[in-house]
């Protein structure tokens, strides 16, 4: 069961959902139908949305093609970030008059770009679904209108025994349209990091006061016992966590992270030294772990605060 809502004045899709289960009598129905209610009701008229368009070419497997097709305007437009164009009536109407299309049956990225400009979509979806050898293998591509561009695309295969399956998939590929794009995220991490670390700097020289600060000849010693420098790096390394926007985009370098430990064991004026050559993504990762260190660490009797400098790396294997 699917349900969409249509804005009138510009024939686009401004909520939708779908749901899936046994319905054993009225009661289970009217429960289904509250529950699309709910979720497709929950509207963003924010005109900065950008206008989607979703095609899935028939792969002779009419509810498949319907269920895969569903589920990635739900997760478009459920995305806060999408608006879609009605996609089963005159966009297809459209693509059929395509002389191509009418000999061959399909269409190239670049024929699509200009349909998707006509039904005045910014973006077009394509979802192409193959079944081979007992799996089925959908691809998706989001291709830009404006320069006929694939700006994002996924893959998945799997065998196909129930609904539940397809719905698998489908929520794999819609997660992969809807992750925030990288660009954006480091951009935002960038300016997080410069602003937490001018206040950590604040903070370490608002409380040092006239405490000396110990540094060795490169500026940078390691001035803890033996014991608690290896306690404190094994406590950074098992609790940074690899970012996961990071992982997909297959995101990897080395941080190089300069703290102050404190007379009293507490950790602040966290810096990132390299990172102007290293991910902001991973930086900001790698500033909060450290800046989350428990005061617990011990270091000389002398009164004085000591540097300390290490890297972190992020490798996939």
């Amino acid at each position: 069961m699917s349900a969409r809502l249509i804005d009138i004045e510009n024939a686009g899709i401004v909520g939708a959902a779908s749901a899936v289960g046994f319905l054993n009598g009225m009661s289970d129905v009217i429960a289904a139908a509250d529950e699309l209610a709910a979720s497709v009701t929950k509207i963003n008229r924010t005109s900065a949305l950008l206008q989607v368009a979703v095609y899935v070419p028939a792969s002779g497997n009419s509810g498949l093609d319907r269920i895969i097709g569903d589920r990635l305007v739900g997760a478009l437009v459920g995305s806060g970030r999408y608006n879609a164009v009605e996609r089963s009536s005159g966009f297809l109407a459209e693509l059929g008059r395509e002389q191509s299309y009418q000999r061959t049956g399909v269409v190239d990225d670049g024929q699509i770009s200009r349909l998707g400009e006509q039904f005045g979509a910014q973006l077009v979806c394509v979802a192409d679904i193959t079944e081979l050898f007992g799996e089925t293998y959908v691809s998706v591509r989001l291709i830009d209108v404006e320069s006929a561009e694939i700006v994002r695309s996924a893959q998945t295969s799997r065998p196909v025994a129930s609904v539940e399956d397809i719905l698998e998939i489908a929520s794999v590929l819609g997660n992969v349209l809807i992750a925030p794009d990288m660009k954006t995220v480091e951009v935002e991490s960038r300016k997080i990091l410069e602003a937490e670390e001018e206040r950590s700097r604040a903070e370490y020289m608002a409380a040092a006061g006239n405490v000396p600060l110990c540094a060795g000849a490169d500026g940078a010693g390691l001035f803890f016992d033996e014991g608690d420098v290896s306690a404190f790096l094994k406590w950074v390394h098992a609790h940074v966590v690899y970012p996961q926007i990071a992982m997909d985009y297959g995101v990897q370098g080395r941080v190089l992270v300069r703290c102050v430990v404190c007379r009293d064991g507490s950790v602040k004026s966290v810096e990132i030294l390299n990172k102007d050559r290293v991910s902001p993504v991973l930086a900001l990762a790698v500033f909060r772990t450290v800046s989350s260190s428990p005061p617990k660490w011990t270091v000389p009797d002398d009164g004085m605060n000591r540097w300390i400098a290490f890297p972190v790396y992020f490798k996939q294997s």
